[in-house]
């Protein structure tokens, strides 16, 4: 057994501050905010092609508010591609950050972010499956009577998109990091918004998906990028 000397000068105060710093130095090794954020945005721009070879099925049909004459369609493969491809994502995610923090002799929450990530998945793909199917125009639903842009709002909650968003909510939580609290919540902007830039390709039916997914994908990607670089010097060996 050894014995460590301790400074009598130091006050509880600086001992706080120490223990913070120490705190705050373990969560940094214990994050791989990158990964995720890189591998969720490889999945957003790989549900590209799925959606746009996919077969489309149309649940109903209706005349909006505004007039004209519009129907609910979905993709037969996006219905399964994004469970598959977003479970898929979350566990590569808990694998690489259990096996570092098992390298680094570090406990880590990250099941908790995959457990919590499935759940949403559920939730946002019965949701999802729901929206599709409810009426065009105006719908009645538990006693309230929802108009046409609450509907939208409603469609683009249930989305894959919202689902990545909550769960990089959670992904915040678990790391105590700001900063990605900070991407995410403008993340979740551009997906409930939603903003385009003006890009649109309403005409064609075949890709009017394509800039939501290439706006979402690049916020995702540009982000993960930044963190990437911005971790990189703590993992350089020292010299």
């Amino acid at each position: 057994m050894t014995t460590v000397p301790s400074n009598s000068n130091e006050n509880p105060r600086q001992l706080l501050i120490s223990s913070n710093e120490l705190i705050e130095r373990v969560r940094q090794k214990q994050r791989a905010t990158w990964l995720a954020l890189l591998i969720l945005s490889a999945a957003t721009f790989l549900a590209i092609p799925v959606l746009r070879f996919s077969q489309r099925t149309v649940t109903t049909c209706g005349t909006p508010a505004g007039g004209g004459f519009a129907c609910h369609v979905y993709s037969v493969w996006g219905v399964w591609y994004w469970p598959v491809a977003l479970v898929l994502a979350y566990f590569g995610i808990s694998l690489f950050y259990i096996r570092r923090a098992h390298a680094q002799g570090i406990e880590t929450r990250i099941r908790n972010f995959v457990i919590a990530g499935i759940h949403i998945i559920v939730i946002v793909t019965a949701m999802g499956y729901w929206a599709v199917h409810l009426p065009v125009g105006q719908v009645n639903f538990l006693g309230l009577h929802m108009q046409e842009r609450s509907l939208g709002l409603l469609h683009r909650i249930a989305t894959p998109a919202f689902a990545i968003g909550i769960s990089l909510l959670v992904l915040a939580w678990i790391e105590h990091n700001r900063r990605l609290l900070f991407v995410d919540i403008v993340y979740l902007a551009v997906v409930l918004v939603p903003i385009t830039f003006g890009w649109n390709l309403s005409q064609s039916k075949d890709w009017n998906f394509l800039p939501r997914l290439v706006i979402q994908g690049t916020v995702l990607l540009i982000a993960g990028i930044g963190f990437a670089i911005a971790q990189r010097p703590l993992h350089r060996p020292a010299q």
